[in-house]
């Protein structure tokens, strides 16, 4: 594995001692970048962008990230939010482990798990959960090169334009289907703080803008999260799916 090819993007959205935190526990020697929607100091040796504005989606948070990803040359784009902490050195590594052997090219954080399937030949174990942890996430180039950036007409709302974009993936049959996510174990605690990212609004405290990013939502998939969104799929479906994933995309990288 060559860590020259790994990138660490960190949503600075919590308070600064998170954001101390989440760096601190990331390993010297990979790239990392922070992107920044609130007033807290950003350490200097990190490349680093701050967003000030009114109502800076989280997908131009994102999409800064990756922007400096793909300029850097890099292979492995990992976005998370500073309320994580890395509890083990070589996550980012086992991560990219385990995706090419189970061709889960986009992976979330942790969550319950509900489906685990086994390689046994590597002797790897793979998660599966209906929840959506959008707090950490891990994106392949190629994925990014084939599905495109994340959609930031999604307003003030934390997973909406995660949603939108798993969405376009299972369009082009490389994540599987409803309402099913690969998600990483463990080696990844978060903290239980409040978000501190400028003008955020959650459901409970929502405006204009998070109202028209629902309805935006609605408009183009007919469905809103949580609320009235599509079965999931039967077990059986949902192992195929990942069988086809496997043997499609599955690269055997060491």
């Amino acid at each position: 594995m060559n860590k020259e090819e790994i990138g660490i993007g960190i949503l600075d959205v919590y308070t600064q001692e998170d954001l101390n935190n989440c760096y601190n526990s990331i390993p010297k020697d990979l790239k990392v970048f922070v992107v920044s929607d609130t007033k807290n100091n950003i350490p200097e040796s990190v490349e680093n962008y701050r967003v000030y504005g009114n109502g800076v989606p989280f997908a131009s948070l994102r999409n800064w990230l990756i922007s400096q990803f793909r300029i850097a040359g890099l292979k492995h784009f990992f976005l998370i939010n500073s309320n994580q902490i890395i509890k083990n050195e070589n996550v980012f590594e086992n991560i990219i482990k385990k995706a090419s052997i189970f061709g889960t090219w986009a992976m979330m954080g942790p969550s319950e798990s509900i489906v685990t399937i086994d390689d046994e030949e590597k002797n790897e174990s793979l998660s599966i959960s209906n929840k959506l942890n959008a707090d950490f996430i891990y994106l392949f180039n190629g994925i990014v090169s084939n599905v495109g950036y994340f959609d930031e007409r999604f307003f003030n709302t934390k997973d909406l334009d995660v949603v939108d974009y798993i969405l376009r993936m299972r369009e082009k049959k490389v994540y599987p289907p409803n309402n099913y996510h690969p998600i990483i174990e463990k080696d990844i605690d978060a903290s239980s703080s409040t978000i501190q990212k400028i003008n955020y609004k959650d459901m409970l405290n929502a405006d204009q803008s998070v109202h028209m990013s629902y309805a935006y939502f609605m408009f183009k998939y007919q469905y809103i999260p949580l609320q009235n969104e599509p079965a999931p799929v039967p077990r059986e479906e949902l192992l195929k799916s990942l069988e086809e994933i496997q043997k499609n995309y599955s690269k055997n990288e060491q």
